[in-house]
């Protein structure tokens, strides 16, 4: 057989493959197959209706607790105190403006030397707040506005992408023990509740909560209108950190993957 044969034979066999693989993918999406019944969020895990929002309010906390002991891992409550300094700053040509924010994670006042630091870059427009702020699971390391940032800035969003691989390496389920996983040793946390957990020190920031301190000032945003979002592992970890903590008022993974959004129980995986 000649060279043209074996590679038009390799070429036929890769699109048939490809086609049969399209096909089961748009048949299986066209027509779900229910692995298993959905449990009933309105019942707590003893059976018991839930009939009132407080026993809604108890019941959220009970469907919480078994993604963190089942799935996460737990994660400690806010630090002591987180110092928030504007390493360095840039004014664009449309007035808008790129902070480099140093966030220190002070679990301790007494121990300097076990804080945590990791680098937010937050992109304020040149409009008057309160402004809605996007938080996004990733860094965005470039410096300059790139078509996401003009986009949101255009629209009179504020953005906070921050550095998660400075709280936990991203070693795509090879884990090792990452920065917090040292600074916190009593708890179980994974990669995921790490990242979700710098989320939550952004909104701080953002928020200015008062165990913040910025002596360089905080961007001015609507505390009602904090979205998180991020995509693949960082879209699992703003749908974590949306459940966990309810200042994030919006949830908008770009994408989640496997164990994110899409119901393994009706897709298998094909849910990724």
């Amino acid at each position: 057989m000649n060279k043209k044969k074996i590679i038009a034979l390799i070429f036929g066999v890769f699109f048939i493959g490809l086609g049969t693989y399209g096909f089961y993918f748009l048949y299986r999406q066209n027509k779900p197959e229910i692995i298993k019944d959905f449990p009933n969020p309105f019942k707590f895990n003893n059976g018991t209706k839930v009939e009132t929002k407080e026993e809604w309010d108890l019941r959220r906390e009970e469907i919480k607790e078994t993604l963190l002991s089942k799935e996460y891992g737990h994660m400690p409550g806010r630090p002591d105190a987180l110092r928030a300094e504007v390493e360095d700053s840039d004014k664009f040509n449309d007035g808008s403006i790129l902070n480099i924010v140093k966030l220190t994670i002070i679990p301790s006042n007494v121990t300097p030397d076990t804080n945590i630091e990791f680098t937010v870059w937050v992109y304020i427009p040149d409009e008057e707040g309160p402004l809605p702020a996007i938080v996004k699971v990733s860094p965005d390391g470039t410096g300059t506005q790139d078509k996401i940032s003009d986009k949101v800035l255009e629209r009179g969003y504020i953005f906070a992408c921050f550095e998660h691989t400075e709280l936990d390496p991203d070693t795509r389920g090879y884990d090792i023990e990452g920065p917090c996983q040292k600074l916190y040793p009593d708890y179980d946390w994974g990669s995921l509740a790490v990242w979700a957990w710098g989320a939550m020190r952004v909104a701080d920031y953002l928020l200015g909560e008062s165990w913040v301190y910025a002596p360089d000032g905080i961007p001015h945003i609507d505390a009602e209108a904090l979205i998180v979002t991020g995509h693949s592992r960082r879209g699992k970890t703003a749908l974590l950190a949306g459940a966990i903590d309810e200042r994030f008022k919006m949830v908008v993974p770009n994408g989640s993957g496997c164990g994110g959004a899409g119901s393994f129980l009706v897709q298998g995986y094909l849910c990724e």
